[in-house]
C-alpha cells in the first residue's frame, strides 16, 4: 500500500493528466495533445497512476478508477479552496475567529469587498437580497448603525421578520448610549432580539427568500465593513444554520419593556 505522501505528490505533479482523463477515456496520443506535454511524460504519468490504482486501461484507452476519481475530486476541491483564499487577500485575516469558519463555506462563497472610500459598499448585494427576504436571523457580535437601519427599514416596509442574537454586554452599552433608538428597534413587532452571556464568534446570518436561502458572513475592520461572504451552497447554509442554532439554544429573548430598562 502506497503512503499518503506519494499519492499527494503524484496528484500535484500529474493533476493536468488526471483532469484530461477525468473527462472521459482517452488514448495516450489524445492525452498528449490535450495536456500539451511530451509522450514520454504521459507514459511516466500513466505508469505511476496505474501503480497507485488511480487509472485503468481498457483496450488502448485510459480512465480514472473509482479511487482515482475520488482523489481527483478531493484535490480539485483543495485547489479551489487555495485559490479562493489567495483571492481573498487580506480579507481572510480580518475574519473574527477564522479557525471556526468552515473551509467549505469559504470555498463556495462569493466575496464582496468594500471600496476603500466607501466602507459599506460590500453590503450592496445584501441589500438587493434583503428586498425579497421574508426572514433573517443570525449572530450580531458587533452592532453597526447600518445593520440596524437595514433591518428596521425592511421590517417596517416589507414585513421582514428578524431574529437577532447579541451579547448582553453589548446590548447594555447600546441601551445606555442610544436608549430611545434601541427601544424602537427591539420593540418592533417583527424584530426579536435575543441576549446571550457569552462572546459570539463572528457576524453571520441566514436570509430566507421565496426562491432560496443565503448565508452571509460579515468581515468587520477598524474602518467598518471590510467584506461580506455570501453563500448559496446547501452545505454552507447548513453549517451557518448549525452555528446560529448552537448559540440560539443558549440565548434568551428580550420580551418585556421593563427588561430593557434594566440595561
Amino acid at each position: 500500500m502506497e503512503c499518503g505522501s506519494e499519492l499527494r505528490t503524484t496528484l500535484n505533479k500529474r493533476y493536468n493528466i488526471m483532469k484530461s482523463i477525468s473527462e472521459g477515456a482517452r488514448t495516450k496520443p489524445e492525452i498528449t495533445e490535450n495536456v500539451e506535454v511530451s509522450r514520454s511524460t504521459v507514459d511516466r504519468a500513466i505508469d505511476k497512476l496505474q501503480e497507485l490504482d488511480c487509472t485503468e486501461q481498457t483496450g488502448g484507452t485510459y480512465q480514472l478508477t473509482v479511487k482515482g476519481q475520488m482523489a481527483y475530486k478531493s484535490h480539485t476541491e483543495y485547489i479551489e479552496l487555495i485559490n479562493k483564499i489567495t483571492n481573498m487577500g487580506d480579507v481572510i485575516n480580518e475574519i473574527s475567529n477564522p479557525a471556526m469558519v468552515n473551509r467549505e463555506f469559504i470555498r463556495h462563497s462569493i466575496i464582496y469587498e468594500s471600496k476603500s472610500q466607501v466602507p459599506e459598499s460590500s453590503l450592496k448585494r445584501v441589500r438587493e437580497i434583503l428586498e425579497s427576504t421574508s426572514k433573517i436571523y443570525g449572530l450580531a457580535p458587533i452592532h453597526l448603525p447600518t445593520y440596524r437601519q437595514m433591518v428596521m427599514e425592511a421590517a417596517s416596509e416589507n414585513g421582514l421578520n428578524a431574529v437577532i442574537i447579541s451579547q448582553s454586554c453589548i446590548l447594555q452599552e447600546l441601551f445606555e448610549a442610544i436608549e430611545e433608538e434601541m427601544l424602537k428597534f427591539t420593540t418592533h413587532e417583527n424584530i426579536h432580539v435575543f441576549s446571550i452571556d457569552e462572546s459570539l464568534p463572528f457576524p453571520i446570518w441566514i436570509m430566507e427568500t421565496d426562491r432560496e436561502d443565503y448565508a452571509v458572513l460579515a468581515v468587520n475592520g477598524v474602518g467598518g465593513i471590510e467584506a461580506t461572504l455570501i453563500n448559496e451552497n446547501d452545505d454552507g447554509i447548513k453549517w451557518a444554520k448549525s452555528v446560529i442554532n448552537e448559540y440560539m439554544e443558549r440565548s434568551s429573548i428580550i420580551e418585556e419593556r421593563e427588561s430593557y430598562q434594566s440595561y
